[in-house]
């Protein structure tokens, strides 16, 4: 039925960004096989609200379902356009709710409403318009929705069911049309969820968020305070979104992932309005019945890649530095077990990498999980075998739910209500359940919050007959565990880390692990070194991203290393064989340092050794004096290594010049000897000579 439109009624201005292309466009059903859209780059419709769960005040009783729209204004003028809203058979797999998603249904039309003018409905509180829709179980009897008429009735749709069998999801489709030749300029498909009593046994719904931004290293400094780059404000405008939707649903329970090396990031962040969000978020850690933040590293991690790779004690670190970083940003946790939300392609080296998290439960998908005969819909915690010998506490995520986040940035509304409905569908499947049962739902590391998604998700899990929010807390507390042991679909590693990735990880450790025994007290940028090695661990980076940031630790660790030289622009003079010279170590750090003190050249000998062990840089210049013994004369080098006490780090190394001009004792004695073995043979030369002239006169006379 069409509306007949009252003169002053104001129209609506109406805008949204471009139409989600061909996540829910499609053909039309075969009953509606002359109406196409004109084009799936064109105008566009989007949700702005729905009504989340329609339950009638009593059973065959008409309720009403309202659906908020919102079309581009290229589309036309309200008054130009209508919108058609049909319903069709209540799902009876969840393969057919994605396939819905996908492509608006083609078959099983249950019922449409007759077109309504848009320039007929009211404006709603979302930025759209409000479309009311009757909902009954068999009979259709909406009649006209009059413009400005407060007693006009709806349009109307009927179920198609009888009256106490009518529960379950049922796919609808909104089209808007142009008036004048019913050309379609967008479709969306979402879903209205009947239930016509409240469950006795509600689905229990722990929803994780992720609060946190990629870290982001700076590749042209190697001074360490500017490595980690504090995020940008556009960065961190979803994080704004996240906070602001948490804080308008302080009633539904949330379990919040929260990265504690944005959290460090945000904390010295210029951005007011950033950092003020977070204070926000911080203080909910006061309610942990309603929010739940999990323990975290300092940055997202791969935990089975890192255990596999041979990294272990870097998972440890990892822990240790993400609790202190969640501790300055006055993020304090409660004591009580920990709990790892493991991320895809989880391997069987899960046990050893949880052990030294220090995790006692675990969340793992459901893709990581082998087959189970049981024909429980969701699933309850359950006993995961991780060793032969070994079980761990688990609940699987449901990675359908978790795909919901992502799937269509440009429609949030319609995403969260998807999201919402596919919740309500994993109860129908088994409302018979004596006991509860539950899902978890993660939404990816990459979602962007999203305030529009985030309160239509936290206002449909608010209040819902058929499903009750909680924290993985109180999931475990609520939901009594299976008995049935579980096992890893991978008996395998699960995905590695790259070779060189983990190599240069290493290499790092080791050199920053030197360096930290050559530093005398805690000075910043030992923290600040750390913290990169830990920034190139992030399961966010792929490889390059990885190799480039061990690459910034190494610059900046060589930067350090600079401000150590050995003062060598002098040639050092030894008048005798033996005796000491000066060696001079010149330190520009802002901090004390220590090292060892290593002398070798092969034109000398250490009488007093050629070794330091520990040589304290104290100062600016630091002189000592070395005893040596000279082999021979001349310029003879004498390398000079300053290294790290423990061992594998040179902290500075040069050669000095000696000019050895002593003689030496056996040199004197065999010019000695020379000299005596000289005059010896001149003394009988001159005196045989001496002898022979006499005789040789007498001969002559």
């Amino acid at each position: 039925m069409r509306c007949t439109r009252s003169a002053g009624l104001p129209v609506v201005a109406l805008a949204i960004a471009a139409w989600f292309a061909g996540s829910t466009l499609g053909a039309f059903p075969a009953a509606a096989a002359n109406t196409q859209i004109a084009s799936t780059s064109g105008p566009a419709v989007a949700l702005t609200y729905q009504t989340p769960t329609l339950t009638p005040s009593s059973p065959g009783a008409a309720a009403t379902f309202d659906l908020g729209l919102q079309a581009e204004a290229s589309a036309g003028a309200p008054s130009q356009l209508e919108g058609t809203v049909s319903l069709y058979n209540r799902l009876t797999s969840r393969s057919q709710l994605e396939q819905d998603v996908a492509s608006p249904p083609s078959s099983g039309l249950v019922s449409r409403t007759t077109p309504v003018a848009l320039d007929c409905l009211g404006a709603d509180a979302h930025g759209g318009l409000t479309l009311p829709v009757s909902i009954t179980p068999q009979t259709a009897a909406g009649g006209a929705l009059a413009c400005g008429s407060a007693t006009a009735s709806a349009p109307a749709l009927s179920l198609g069911c009888t009256p106490g069998n009518c529960s379950g999801v049922y796919p609808v489709v909104l089209t808007v049309e142009r008036s004048s030749d019913q050309t379609a300029v967008g479709r969306l498909t979402t879903f209205l969820t009947y239930t016509e009593a409240a469950s006795s046994v509600p689905l229990r719904v722990a929803v994780v968020l992720p609060y946190g931004v990629p870290v982001q290293v700076s590749r042209t400094t190697s001074a360490p305070a500017s490595l980690l780059v504090p995020p940008s404000a556009a960065a961190t405008k979803p994080l704004e979104a996240l906070v602001d939707g948490l804080r308008d649903a302080p009633s539904v329970p949330v379990t919040i992932a929260a990265d504690p090396q944005t959290l460090q990031s945000v904390s010295l962040s210029p951005d007011s309005s950033a950092r003020a969000a977070q204070n926000a978020l911080v203080q909910m850690a006061a309610t942990p019945t309603t929010r739940q933040f999990l323990a975290e590293p300092y940055v997202p991690i791969d935990l089975t890649a890192l255990t596999v790779a041979g990294l272990t004690g870097e998972v440890t670190l990892q822990m240790k530095r993400g609790g202190a970083a969640e501790a300055q940003a006055g993020l304090h946790l409660p004591a009580g077990p920990l709990t790892w939300v493991a991320g895809n392609n989880v391997g069987s080296s899960l046990a050893a990498g949880l052990s030294l998290a220090g995790a006692s439960r675990v969340v793992v998908p459901d893709s990581s999980l082998a087959e189970t005969n049981s024909g429980a819909a969701g699933n309850e915690p359950f006993p995961l075998s991780v060793t032969r010998t070994a079980t761990v506490s688990a609940v699987a995520s449901d990675t359908a739910l978790g795909a919901h986040f992502t799937s269509d940035p440009n429609d949030p509304v319609l995403a969260a209500n998807q999201l919402l409905a596919d919740i309500a569908f994993i109860h129908f499947e088994a409302p018979y359940l004596a006991r509860p049962v539950s899902v978890v739902a993660v939404a990816p590391s990459n979602w962007q919050p999203d305030a529009a998604f985030l309160d239509t998700l936290l206002a449909g899990l608010d209040d819902n007959p058929v499903a009750t929010p909680v924290t993985l807390n109180g999931l475990f507390a609520a939901v009594p565990a299976s008995a049935t042991d579980r096992h890893l679909a991978n008996s395998g590693a699960g995905t590695p880390l790259a070779q060189r990735a983990a190599a240069a990880i290493a290499q790092s450790r080791t050199r920053f692990t030197a360096f930290t025994s050559a530093v005398v007290g805690s000075p910043a940028v030992l923290g600040q070194l750390g913290d990169v090695i830990l920034a190139a661990q992030s399961s966010t980076w792929r490889t390059p991203g990885s190799l480039a940031t061990s690459a910034a630790f190494t610059r900046s660790l060589d930067g350090q290393l600079s401000l150590l030289s050995l003062a060598t622009d002098r040639t050092i003079t030894l008048t005798s064989r033996s005796g000491s010279i000066p060696v001079t170590v010149i330190r520009s750090t802002t901090y004390d340092m220590v090292g060892s003190l290593v002398l070798a050249g092969d034109k000398f000998t250490f009488p007093q050794g050629s070794t330091i062990p520990v040589f304290p840089l104290d100062r600016s210049t630091n002189p000592v004096r070395v005893y040596v013994s000279a082999r021979t004369t001349g310029d003879l080098p004498l390398d000079v290594t300053l290294t790290s006490p423990q061992g594998g780090l040179v902290l500075a190394k040069g050669e000095l010049t000696v000019r050895s001009t002593a003689t030496s004792f056996a040199g004197i004695v065999l010019t000695a000897l020379a000299a005596a073995v000289l005059l010896a043979w001149w003394a009988r030369t001159w005196w045989r000579s001496r002898a022979a002239r006499p005789t040789k006169g007498r001969h002559a006379s």
